[in-house]
């Protein structure tokens, strides 16, 4: 009997074991030919770039590699004495990823809210670098850096710390620590458990009580570690509500901030001007998602010669500026208010809201049994 692969160039000649697997992987073929007719119809406004897309996967690979070998040194230096001499030189051979191929394989990554704010950070970290290089001097942050007052020198300090080890993540292939939000790192942490079970498990023949104890106990003693408070997005809110307290978070510090690649900051401004959390803000303000910016600068009431300023910045070319200023001048501030309200709500409610709202649309009348 002749059978041939999903790409059709192979053929090989099998029996009803070889029929069967096929059979069992047909939903494989399904995922193929479906990944193909997204890939050409998806629109071009829609697409990655390459930059986009290997930037994204390089991120990945550099976050499941940090938790990763946070866990493997935590069982080596606390659970040793569970393990097989040969489990713990495996565990020790940090040149050999265990968990990446399986969370690969088991597409476990494929998650809807990493891979949104990953490619919202690798937008920031893009623009920020052009912005650096082309721009003014970085006189803001000296400045705040040298602020007479030691909560906003203080605080400007921790974010420079913060901005640092952002491009440190970007940059160096195995990290200490991560720079995830609380959620997403309790998600992370818990993927590469399991990864590194399945792999003591299934390769090493460890006993399942045994790794699962272990394991247990480094994911908690890993996140524990974890702290939210240092991520960019953190430190940055710090800030801008110590500026905002001082009555500092004004037009002119959006413009300079926006303007000298510091964008955490800007984002931060805007976020505490108008009452929204970092991640509200940045969909709003910042490339891929920052269709909202004229309408969030208009309800902040901020001057139309600096939002003109802000959004020739960010603007991907004439036309689009033309419109949002056009935008700007058709909108009242009452309406502007009104418009970025759903977008004050918490997060998870927000959120909630969205999945509920698609949920009903795909019944039709939500009120159908």
């Amino acid at each position: 009997m002749i059978a041939e692969d999903d790409d059709g160039t192979a053929v090989s000649r099998v029996g009803a074991g070889r029929l069967l697997a096929d059979a069992a992987r047909g939903g494989h073929g399904g995922r193929k030919r479906l990944a193909v007719l997204v890939d050409l119809f998806l629109p071009e406004s829609m697409r990655l770039s390459d930059y986009q897309r290997v930037t994204i996967k390089r991120f990945i690979v550099r976050l499941v590699g940090a938790v990763e070998h946070d866990l493997r040194q935590r069982l080596i230096t606390s659970h040793a004495a569970r393990f097989t001499p040969e489990i713990l030189a495996a565990l020790g051979s940090a040149r050999v990823p265990i968990a990446l191929p399986l969370l690969q394989r088991a597409r476990a990554l494929h998650d809807v809210e990493l891979v949104s704010l990953l490619l919202a950070r690798v937008e920031e970290q893009r623009l920020s670098g052009v912005l650096r290089r082309d721009g003014e001097e970085t006189r803001l942050v000296e400045a705040l850096l040298a602020d007479s007052d030691e909560a906003v020198s203080g605080a400007a300090m921790a974010m420079l710390i913060a901005e640092s080890r952002r491009h440190f993540l970007f940059e160096e292939p195995v990290l200490a620590r991560t720079d995830l939000p609380a959620d997403l790192q309790y998600r992370l942490v818990w993927w590469v458990a399991a990864a590194l079970r399945e792999y003591l498990t299934r390769q090493h023949g460890a006993d399942h009580g045994v790794a699962d104890t272990a394991l247990m106990d480094a994911a908690a003693a890993s996140l524990s570690s974890h702290d939210e408070g240092e991520t960019l997005e953190s430190s940055s809110m710090q800030l801008a509500y110590a500026l905002a307290e001082r009555g500092r978070l004004d037009d002119s510090l959006l413009q300079a901030a926006c303007q000298e690649g510091r964008l955490s900051l800007f984002v931060a401004a805007l976020a505490v001007r108008g009452g929204l959390d970092f991640e509200a803000a940045r969909s709003m303000a910042l490339p891929p998602f920052g269709e909202r910016l004229i309408v969030l600068l208009r309800a902040l009431d901020v001057r139309r010669d600096v939002a003109g300023a802000v959004a020739q910045i960010l603007s991907a070319d004439d036309a689009d500026l033309i419109e949002q200023m056009s935008a700007y001048d058709d909108l009242t501030r009452v309406r502007a208010l009104e418009l970025i309200q759903p977008w004050q709500v918490d997060t998870g409610y927000r959120a909630a809201i969205a999945a509920l709202s698609a949920g009903l649309a795909e019944r039709g009348d939500g009120w159908a049994a």
